[in-house]
């Protein structure tokens, strides 16, 4: 038999698709609790905090811990506080922007600058001048 240590497991498009949890998924995840076999969420949005993504399952009917959730943003905070740097600019939504309180937020002279998906808000004059802050353009 195969000895598997634990699941890895996407977000959206296997365990709901938006607001709509897929058949079946909630009964999966039971039974994975159930039988004490390790799991983790993990999904790219950079839209959601994992707040708001355990709030989500939870109302599904999962039960999870925001530590068992993965996500661009979570990978991106553990990469930030691995540097050891503490200044970023956020060219993120609200929600997912408050993962990053224990983080110096500044517009001028960041070490990091996050980007992800901020919908219509995500206007190329916005880059041009985050990065003109960034890097000034030589005469």
């Amino acid at each position: 038999m195969v000895d598997i240590k634990g699941l890895l497991i996407d977000l959206d498009g296997v365990i709901f698709n938006d607001s709509v949890v897929i058949e079946g998924a909630r009964k999966a995840i039971n039974w994975l609790q159930q039988m004490e076999m390790p799991f983790r969420f993990l999904t790219n949005t950079t839209v959601e905090s994992r707040d708001s993504l355990s709030r989500k399952l939870q109302s599904f009917g999962i039960e999870v811990k925001n530590d068992q959730i993965f996500t661009a943003v979570s990978a991106a905070i553990a990469y930030i506080k691995k540097s050891g740097k503490q200044k970023c600019h956020l060219l993120l939504r609200d929600d997912a922007a408050g993962e990053f309180h224990d983080f110096d937020l500044l517009s001028e002279n960041p070490d990091f600058i996050v980007v992800g998906d901020l919908g219509e808000k995500l206007i190329l004059k916005r880059f041009i001048l985050l990065f003109r802050s960034c890097w000034p353009v030589p005469s």
